[in-house]
C-alpha cells in the first residue's frame, strides 16, 4: 500500500512527494513500513526515487542480507499492490486480489496451495503445509491467502454437502 504523506511543490518544475510503502498481509505477522521519497519534474515528467531500509537488526552479515532480500521482496509487493485512485493527485489505494490477473506460475502455486488446504487433514499435514509456505513469495501477495483459504473451505462444505 502507499500512502501519500506529503505533497510539496518545489517552485516551477518541481514537486517532492513523500509516502509511506506499507507491506502487511494476514499470513505474516508483523507490518513493515518504509518512506519512498519521490521527485517529480513536472515538465519533462522524469521521476527521482529513494527508498531506505531502516532500523533492520540481525545477529550476523548473513542474517542481515536474508532480512534486507525479504523486506526488499515485501516491499515490491507492496508497490505492485498499489493502483492509482482517480484525481489529478498521485494517490493510491490497495489492488483488490484477481486470480486471473496475476502471472501463470502465481495461478498455478495458488492451485497447488488450494489442493494442499484440501488434503491436509492431519496436523502434520497442515505443519507440512505451512513449513512449505515459508518463504514462498505467494504469501506476499495481498488477498491470496485469504482466497485459497475461502477456495478450500467451499470445495470441503461442497464435498461435505455431496457425501464425497
Amino acid at each position: 500500500m502507499l500512502e501519500l504523506k506529503s505533497l510539496v511543490l518545489d517552485g516551477k518544475d518541481q514537486a517532492s512527494l513523500s509516502y509511506a510503502v506499507r507491506h502487511n498481509v494476514g499470513a505474516l505477522k508483523t507490518t513493515l513500513e518504509q518512506t519512498m521519497d519521490v521527485r517529480l519534474h513536472l515538465q519533462s515528467g522524469k521521476v527521482e526515487a529513494s527508498m531506505s531500509m531502516t532500523e533492520l537488526h540481525a545477529d550476523s552479515l548473513e542474517a542481515a542480507k536474508d532480512r534486507m532480500a525479504l523486506w526488499c521482496e515485501r516491499m515490491a509487493a507492496a508497490l505492485r499492490g498499489a493502483v492509482r485512485k482517480e484525481g489529478d493527485l498521485p494517490m493510491y489505494e490497495r489492488r483488490s486480489f484477481e486470480l486471473t490477473e496475476q502471472p501463470m506460475w502465481l495461478q498455478e502455486a495458488y492451485a497447488a496451495l488450494v489442493k494442499a488446504k484440501v488434503a491436509a487433514q492431519t496436523d502434520e499435514a497442515v505443519e507440512a503445509l505451512n513449513k512449505w509456505l515459508e518463504g514462498h513469495p505467494m504469501v506476499l501477495v495481498y488477498g491470496l491467502m485469504d482466497a485459497a483459504e475461502a477456495e478450500a473451505c467451499r470445495i470441503l462444505e461442497n464435498d461435505d454437502e455431496s457425501g464425497t
